[in-house]
């Protein structure tokens, strides 16, 4: 029998993964075997339980629930076109497709086409740097880039200055956008960071934890999670 799939809906856009565990954990936290971002998702929000040819769906005390086809759960056997909302809005809902059935043409997750889909982006801000335009021009080509490639909602660039210093230089958001650099006059503390340990950074939501204290600046801006 083929593993089951899940395809999920959310704000990534559609997309497949195969359930290939017998525990299957999902929720914001990064070392879930499926981690999904929404303001409804906890941490640990809930798995998939795997015995012999079935599965359950389990909620793992989730602060907003997991429903099924509509009707909040705390653990429910799974049969293929399931819905599985987490959370009370409909930001992720994620179908559960048993091996070998239609699903409609949609990429697997661990398919080649999120990577050319990236490496084209990114080649379009290289070109950039050699096409003898403006720096100005070829920051906002290299931002609107990334957020081509990625699922970020609006992103911005910061340069070092002589003293060391970053200084702002554009923002933009999806559909080529440009924000004012004062929406992002507080919310400079975490690329500073970056800068210094030259240490990339991933926060799946900045409400975790003591982070609220340290990032409420930030978290006024609307900005929950930072790539």
């Amino acid at each position: 029998m083929a593993a089951p799939l899940l395809q999920i809906n959310d704000p990534q856009g559609p997309r497949l993964v195969t359930i290939d565990k017998p525990v299957y954990t999902i929720g914001r936290r990064s070392t879930a075997d499926l981690q999904v971002t929404g303001t409804d998702v906890s941490r640990d929000h809930a798995e998939i339980l795997q015995s012999g040819e079935s599965y359950r769906v389990h909620d793992k005390g989730s602060r907003y629930g997991t429903f099924v086809n509509g009707e909040e759960i705390i653990e429910r056997e799974l049969n293929h076109g399931d819905r599985i909302r987490l959370g009370k809005s409909d930001a992720v809902e994620l179908v559960f497709l048993t091996g070998g059935k239609e699903t409609s043409g949609l990429r697997e997750s661990t398919s080649g086409a999120a990577d050319l889909r990236q490496m084209a982006g990114l080649l379009d801000g290289l070109r950039a740097l050699g096409s003898g335009r403006v720096l100005d021009e070829v920051l906002t080509l290299v931002m609107d880039s990334a957020l081509d490639v990625t699922p970020a909602d609006r992103g911005f660039l910061m340069l070092a200055n002589r003293e060391g210093e970053l200084e702002f230089k554009t923002a933009r958001a999806k559909g080529r956008i440009t924000l004012p650099g004062t929406t992002f006059a507080t919310s400079s503390k975490i690329p500073r960071e970056v800068f210094r340990t030259g240490q990339s950074c991933i926060v799946g939501d900045l409400m975790d934890g003591d982070l609220p204290d340290l990032h409420g600046r930030t978290l006024q801006l609307g900005i929950r999670h930072v790539l």
